[in-house]
Order: C-alpha cells, then sequence, then structure tokens
C-alpha cells in the first residue's frame, strides 16, 4: 500500500507533466492558477499542499477530468438496490443513558 508521501508525490508528478505538456512554465501556470511560485512547487515535488492548491492547479490546465476518472468503476444502484439495502440497514444506534449522580 502505498504512502501518503508517496500519493503526494504521484500527484505532483501528475501536475507536472500536464503542465510540461502543455509548454507552460511554473510561473505562467502558477499566475494563471492565482497560486504562489511556491505553493505551485511544493505541489509538483509531492509536498503536503491543501486541495484547493490541487484543484486550483487542475483548472488552470484544463484538466480537471482528472477528477472525473476518480468516479470510475462506481456504479449507481438501481432503485431496486437502493431499496432492498434500505430495508437491510441496522437498527439505529441507541444513546448512552444519562446518569444522575
Amino acid at each position: 500500500m502505498e504512502t501518503i508521501g508517496d500519493l503526494e508525490h504521484r500527484v505532483g508528478q501528475l501536475i507536472r507533466e500536464a503542465r510540461l505538456g502543455r509548454d507552460t512554465t511554473q510561473s505562467d501556470l502558477a499566475r494563471a492558477s492565482d497560486l504562489s511560485l511556491s505553493a505551485l512547487q511544493n505541489l509538483e515535488n509531492g509536498r503536503g499542499v491543501k486541495l484547493e492548491t490541487f484543484l486550483r492547479a487542475l483548472r488552470a490546465l484544463d484538466r480537471l477530468d482528472i477528477i472525473d476518472s476518480l468516479d470510475e468503476g462506481y456504479s449507481e444502484l438501481s432503485p431496486m438496490e437502493a431499496l432492498r439495502l434500505s430495508k437491510n440497514k441496522p437498527a439505529r444506534p441507541q444513546r448512552a443513558s444519562r446518569r444522575t449522580r
């Protein structure tokens, strides 16, 4: 299983490759995405950044389709499946009783 650091590194590589594929400098992408140059560099280098930074860079690169790929393999439940599952829901958990002192 990949560590969070590994995943951050992969995300950074993805952004870098998309930027280079558009023949865009880091400075130009930082300006276009309304990010500081250091924030973009941190993103590309796999250092922890906010989700907002990642999304701004994707939008500036016109690559929001990457977000859509997160849905791959996800299938909507049919109405009948949803009904069947709702009938099998476990009972709502009870609250702890209040103790009086």
